[in-house]
């Protein structure tokens, strides 16, 4: 959940997707998802593949797993834009995540004390850089 200024809700994903995938979800709530690995796996893998699904057009299936990567840690929304903004730039392809389309995400870059002195720009551009060249080894044997 995140909310404004004010107080108000601006978003809840927990919620949106358990209504969304009711029948992979329908029994996630906010006061049971703590409890629930299972519905914590199912959510992830959900979220993350509407990002993949939603991103068609990379230039290698690992490019789109790294946008969709930064659409599941930062919104896909954010992604979307920052490869309409590298379209529009002299040497930057949008079909490139990496060195391209990662340098226009729409993030704040002021550092935050929150997250250790860290922008939400740069947090969201280690996040798919993390994943893939850190972490995706362990899962190799779990491929084809």
């Amino acid at each position: 959940r995140s909310w404004d200024a004010k107080g108000n809700l601006r978003f809840d994903n927990l919620t949106t997707l358990s209504i969304k995938y009711r029948t992979h979800l329908g029994e996630m709530t906010w006061s049971n998802y703590s409890q629930r690995p299972d519905l914590q796996i199912r959510s992830g893998i959900l979220l993350w593949m509407e990002g993949y699904n939603a991103l068609p057009g990379m230039s290698t299936n690992l490019e789109r797993i790294a946008a969709s990567s930064s659409a599941f840690n930062g919104g896909l929304s954010h992604v979307r834009k920052a490869r309409e903004i590298c379209a529009l730039k002299a040497n930057c392809n949008p079909k490139l995540w990496f060195n391209n389309t990662e340098y226009y995400l729409p993030k704040s870059r002021t550092p935050d004390p929150r997250y250790g002195g860290q922008s939400m720009y740069s947090i969201n551009v280690k996040h798919p850089r993390d994943i893939i060249f850190n972490r995706m080894d362990k899962y190799k044997r779990f491929w084809n």
